[in-house]
């Protein structure tokens, strides 16, 4: 057995391998289990325990590798934590955002969104979903009961941070960006460097400018421009992690699909339930 030190200071005997052993604290491992997690994923072992110990962190994982649990679940314990040790010195709740991810598409902040409530249903955590195709009054309205962690696209992030002055991003103690690679392409790329020189992170950013928040990044690849941001935006000896060139997928693993017009679609899942998933293909497959 192993023991950990992260639920409220109280040492406790953990099973070795499980998330508890990681030092994630009870309420959150609650979560995970009540979520279905049993035990952690190889990008999950390998990225809780820097992001728990504050350490800047670039993580290259494929898709369906349970990153979002890799970061979710850390940042929540640093953010109750901050907000505990904020709540003792003052007495009183202090208004401000703690935690902040940043997502390329208001689909994967849905997504995200839900995993983190999830993640945080046996803590006092709450979190807020700021994203472009929505109501801005409503996400006014979610700000206005002050969360600890917001999940946002970069442009509807910055509209409400022009609108909305009272707004601090100064007391974030984790900034996540999530598919940095697709944040660093295109029209996205401009919005986000705003959003990091607000926060007074990377190569922009006042040379003064404190930096006592944590940033992760988790990618599939790493294009130059996002190389470049972790070069010149992160705290030196920041914690790389690869599992993108590993394989986790079966090898026996196949995919495909078939072209169809919108009237077909029904029919062809149809014919993929009754053959595909039966592990017959049938002729015409490609």
């Amino acid at each position: 057995p192993k023991t950990s030190t992260w639920d409220g200071g109280t040492k406790r005997k953990v099973r070795q391998g499980s998330f508890e052993a990681l030092g994630l604290s009870s309420d959150i491992v609650k979560g995970l289990t009540h979520a279905g997690y049993r035990f952690p994923t190889p990008v999950q072992r390998k990225v809780i325990p820097p992001v728990l110990s504050g350490n800047d962190v670039v993580a290259m994982a494929r898709t369906g590798s349970g990153k979002t649990a890799a970061f979710l679940a850390p940042m929540a314990v640093r953010v109750a934590a901050a907000a505990a040790t904020d709540l003792r010195a003052g007495g009183r709740t202090v208004r401000g955002l703690r935690g902040l991810v940043i997502v390329p598409t208001r689909e994967l902040g849905l997504q995200t969104f839900l995993f983190f409530k999830t993640y945080a249903k046996f803590t006092s955590l709450s979190a807020c979903l700021l994203t472009g195709g929505e109501s801005i009054e409503a996400q006014f309205a979610a700000l206005a009961t002050n969360p600890e962690v917001a999940v946002a696209t970069p442009g509807r992030l910055l509209q409400v941070l022009d609108e909305v002055k009272a707004l601090t991003l100064k007391r974030l103690v984790c900034c996540v960006l999530d598919e940095a690679d697709r944040l660093f392409e295109g029209t996205l790329a401009a919005e986000v460097k705003d959003v990091l020189r607000r926060l007074g992170a990377g190569s922009e950013a006042p040379a003064a400018a404190p930096r006592a928040r944590q940033m992760v990044l988790l990618s599939a690849t790493m294009p130059k421009a996002l190389a470049d941001f972790a070069a010149a935006g992160l705290s030196p000896g920041y914690a790389v992690v690869r599992l993108d060139a590993e394989r986790f997928l079966s090898p026996t693993l196949w995919a495909g699909f078939y072209y169809c017009s919108a009237g077909d679609k029904i029919p062809s899942l149809v014919y993929l339930l009754r053959h595909v998933v039966r592990g017959d293909p049938g002729p015409g497959w490609r």
